[in-house]
């Protein structure tokens, strides 16, 4: 599982260089995330479709390879933060049953894999008890 953090890391990295910007500006974010207790912050967490829309244009205008890897991340990341990714951002490939059907497991083996410190509220997602 730590070679996907990799991968991930090395992809953030050429999103952000197409954007324009240094790709050393994301490792800052990355020990945010880590120092946060890997808590769940940003567009996705707080429902804020727009950004999100504003995200995958630029993925479709810069790279547009990494458009159904990042719709994948976003209906996972949407279900653990309780929310479902609306199916326009997907161009109908999102939905509610699939994204709370995604998220209840996501959240499950989160829940199950997290320490007993970690922030519940972050890994709690519909369907999922947070105290278990």
């Amino acid at each position: 599982a730590a070679n996907y953090l990799v991968t991930l890391r090395a992809l953030a990295r050429s999103l952000v260089a197409a954007a324009g910007a240094p790709p050393d500006a994301l490792d800052p974010l990355l020990r945010g995330v880590m120092e946060n207790g890997f808590e769940l912050t940003g567009p996705i967490a707080r429902g804020d479709w727009e950004t999100v829309e504003r995200h995958l244009a630029a993925i479709r205008e810069r790279r547009p390879e990494l458009e159904t890897l990042y719709l994948e991340l976003a209906r996972a990341t949407a279900a653990v933060a309780g929310h479902v990714l609306p199916a326009e951002l997907a161009g109908g490939r999102g939905g509610e049953r699939d994204a709370f059907r995604l998220g209840d497991e996501v959240a499950e083996r989160a829940l199950a894999l997290a320490p007993p410190s970690a922030p519940r509220r972050a890994l709690a997602a519909p369907g999922a008890r947070p105290g278990r």
